[in-house]
C-alpha cells in the first residue's frame, strides 16, 4: 500500500538576514538566527553578537499518510464538486502541469463541458503507484486508479491519474 511520510518541524527563529532593496548590504533590521546570533548594520559596519544558545532541538511531528486513503477522500470530494457544478474548484485541482500544457481557459471549458456531465464517478479498483511520469515540462510522481462513470447515459471505465503537491491531491486530464 503506497504511503507518504510528512514531517513538520516548527520554525524557531529562522535565520533571516534582510537586504536593502537598492544594495547588497544587510538592512538596518535586526535578524536572529536559530543559533541566537543577532546581526545589525550600525554606522555602515556589520556588527555580530552571539546570545546564549539552548541545546534542545525543535520537536518533530511525523504523520504517515496512506496515499490510497487520501486519493479515496479526494475522489469523494471530486464527486461532490461535480454534483455542486463547481467548475472552479475542479479546474483549480487539476495538476499544474496539465494547466501549463493546455492552458486554464481550455481546461475550464473541458471541465464545464465534460467533467460536470459525469454521473456515478467512482474508483473501480486499487490505487497503484507511485510512478514517475513526464508531464509537460516536469516529471511528476503519479498514482493511477481504475475508475468507472456514466457520461451522457453511457457507462465507461478508465484509469485516472492523481498526484500530490503541497499536501493536496490533484488530478490529471487531457483538456480538449
Amino acid at each position: 500500500m503506497p504511503r507518504f511520510q510528512i514531517s513538520r518541524v516548527p520554525r524557531a527563529n529562522p535565520a533571516v538576514i534582510t537586504k536593502d532593496q537598492t544594495s547588497d548590504e544587510p538592512s538596518n533590521r535586526l535578524a536572529t538566527t536559530s543559533a541566537g546570533t543577532v546581526t545589525a548594520k550600525a554606522s555602515g559596519t556589520l556588527t555580530t553578537t552571539t546570545a546564549p544558545t539552548t541545546t534542545s532541538a525543535p520537536s518533530t511531528t511525523t504523520t504517515v499518510l496512506d496515499a490510497t486513503v487520501l486519493i479515496e477522500e479526494f475522489v469523494a470530494d471530486f464527486v461532490g464538486w461535480i454534483s455542486a457544478g463547481d467548475a472552479g474548484t475542479l479546474t483549480t485541482r487539476l495538476h499544474s502541469s496539465v494547466i501549463e500544457q493546455y492552458g486554464e481557459d481550455l481546461c475550464r471549458s473541458f471541465v464545464e463541458r465534460e467533467i460536470l456531465e459525469l454521473v456515478d464517478y467512482r474508483l473501480d479498483g486499487p490505487v497503484s503507484g507511485p510512478n514517475s511520469v513526464p508531464h509537460g515540462s516536469a516529471t511528476v510522481v503519479v498514482f493511477d486508479a481504475p475508475v468507472a462513470f456514466t457520461f451522457q447515459g453511457e457507462q465507461f471505465t478508465g484509469t485516472a491519474g492523481f498526484a500530490f503537491s503541497d499536501g493536496d491531491v490533484y488530478w490529471f486530464a487531457t483538456c480538449r
